[in-house]
């Protein structure tokens, strides 16, 4: 996989990040109230895979990442965890999304095959990029 590809990827994402919270920091009162149950990566939203049938097919490693983040957030009511496709270039990328009932946020990204792009911490608009381990032993400090 070439760097290239990775950076063009996390570049991908950062900037559907970024302009959300770009966005709705400059919403007048009545459009924060349509955005307030919104997430940045929502147009790019998958079917939930907490449903069996929308998980055949899906790459190992998106599952794992999908069911980490469901046990260890979801379960514990502190967050939402969304599954996401987002086409960057030729390349169709699958990634999980979680929010938080705060700023936090995780992300993980993949290739079709399952191979890792990048894994990061995000709050509100940034996203700092980071090894995966360490970015998942974050949600247990949260």
């Amino acid at each position: 996989m070439s760097t290239n590809l990775v950076t063009e990827v996390q570049q991908a994402y950062e900037t559907q990040i970024r302009s959300f919270f770009a966005d709705e920091s400059q919403a007048d009162a009545q459009e924060r109230i349509l955005l307030q149950h919104a997430w940045p990566l929502e147009p790019f939203a998958m079917p939930s895979l907490q449903d069996a049938s929308n998980r055949e097919g899906m790459p190992q490693a998106v599952l794992d990442a999908y069911d980490y983040y469901t046990t260890n957030v979801m379960e514990q009511d502190w967050g939402t965890v969304h599954s996401v496709t987002l086409l960057v270039g030729e390349h169709i990328t699958f990634s999980i999304y979680v929010e938080t009932d705060g700023s936090d946020g995780w992300l993980e990204i993949y290739d079709i095959e399952g191979a890792l792009l990048g894994a990061a911490r995000t709050e509100l608009g940034n996203v700092a990029w980071g090894e995966q381990g360490e970015i998942r032993r974050q949600v247990q400090r949260v």
